[in-house]
């Protein structure tokens, strides 16, 4: 038997990110054709941009030297100079910004940036003080949940929760209850939300920002599915640059998951930081992802792939699902309530009068080949007593419109049955 340390029984223990991502390559555990799999997080196959990928790497292989380093050389813990130059003149062009290419690093997928910032920033502190990640708005994204190193790392509020139509609700955040206390070493939010598509208002993050820089608290936005890339926002996804936010953003929602690229904008002083801690756990960033896209940003096509291609084909995803969504409850006879989906490759669904919580769902959906994911798992954070004396958030389920080859209809059909049964 392997013995473990605290740290090894942390990071090795089950949990709902595992599980999920599991689900991803798993499909039915029934041993029946998969039906749907609308539970974890692949974008989708998106044929106007797999072409851009096939021929930059035409490109790069027929350059020898330019392959030759990418893979045969580190780059600096940074990332590589002449990508973050371009990055930089990117965002500047794009978002009216005054950024250097000293405000940019690169991290081997933006998950890793998540853990390095949590654990730099919260924690047991030099002065004996202990600080947590505050997220304002939860549900919040699952990968956040298992990122700390020590325990009750996170704390949450719960959202004013606003119904906006028969069968349509929105989050808002409780900006009243919103305490933002010494105990706090960073806040974080995803911009659109993971999982339900909520974006903030640049007004709402500028007031959370001001918030928190009154308490010299820096504001994470984890931006994977925004502006100005891969430009999975269905409104306006701008948002203002301050010293005090750290703005992260992803190639894998662009079609690159498995390069594993993320980019983190701060101040010169956070991002010397997290070089530093890039070297400790990584030695250097991975150069393909940058060699891929470097030229697409310099151009400026990675914006024109955004707004041309990736938000219209998600947009029509969207409003499609919504219609199957739409025929399979109806035909069922469910209750549902389905949140604004301002942005995002998700639906976010509340399912009032839920007689079990949507754990069970998801099981029962799962043994006949329909993969989504429970809304229990995206409440990390609020008080355990507030929340379980709300029934709201074990009547929740995520799930992901982006699959083009598993039949929906029929997927939501199934989902549809095990939810009516648990119902009323």
């Amino acid at each position: 038997m392997i013995r473990l340390t605290k740290f090894g029984d942390k990071l090795c223990r089950e949990s709902a990110l595992y599980e999920m991502m599991d689900d991803l390559g798993a499909g039915s555990d029934a041993g029946e054709q998969r039906v749907a799999l609308m539970g974890g997080g692949n974008p989708a196959a998106i044929p106007g941009i797999e072409v851009v990928w096939r021929t930059r790497m035409q490109e790069i292989m027929n350059d020898g030297e330019r392959f030759e380093r990418m893979l045969g050389a580190y780059d600096s813990p940074q990332g590589n100079r002449e990508f973050l130059e371009i990055l930089a003149a990117y965002f500047n062009r794009e978002c009216g910004w005054n950024l250097t290419y000293r405000n940019i690093v690169i991290t081997n997928g933006s998950q890793n940036a998540f853990f390095f910032l949590f654990n730099m920033l919260a924690g047991e502190c030099p002065d004996g003080k202990k600080r947590r990640v505050l997220f304002p708005l939860c549900p919040e994204y699952i990968g956040y949940a298992d990122q700390g190193l020590e325990p009750d790392l996170f704390t949450a509020r719960l959202p004013l929760v606003r119904e906006t139509g028969p069968h349509a609700f929105r989050y808002e955040p409780d900006f009243a209850g919103l305490n933002i206390g010494d105990d706090i070493g960073l806040v974080c939010l995803s911009r659109p939300t993971n999982p339900t598509g909520l974006v903030l208002s640049r007004a709402e993050v500028a007031r959370l920002d001001r918030m928190a820089a009154a308490r010299g608290i820096p504001l994470l936005v984890d931006a994977a599915y925004g502006a100005p890339f891969p430009g999975i926002v269905f409104g306006d996804g701008g948002i203002e640059w301050s010293e005090n936010l750290i703005l992260t953003w992803s190639l894998s929602k662009i079609g690159l998951p498995a390069v594993r690229t993320g980019i983190v904008v701060a101040s010169e002083e956070m991002i010397h930081k997290l070089a530093t801690v890039n070297a400790v756990i990584s030695l250097a960033t991975s150069g393909i992802g940058q060699t891929l896209v470097a030229p697409l940003f310099a151009d400026g096509r990675i914006t024109r792939m955004a707004d041309e291609t990736v938000r219209p084909f998600y947009r029509k995803k969207r409003d499609e699902f919504v219609r199957e969504l739409e025929r399979a409850f109806g035909a069922a006879g469910v209750d549902w309530r389905l949140h604004e989906c301002e942005g995002g490759f998700f639906v976010w669904l509340w399912f009032p009068g839920l007689r079990e919580p949507a754990t069970a769902v998801y099981r029962a959906a799962k043994a006949r080949g329909v993969i989504v994911t429970p809304g229990e798992a995206f409440f990390t954070g609020p008080d355990q007593a507030e929340l379980a004396a709300w029934p709201h958030q074990r009547q929740c389920l995520r799930l992901n419109y982006a699959d083009t080859e598993g039949d929906i209809p029929r997927g939501l059909a199934i989902l549809a049955e095990e939810i009516a049964r648990r119902q009323g």
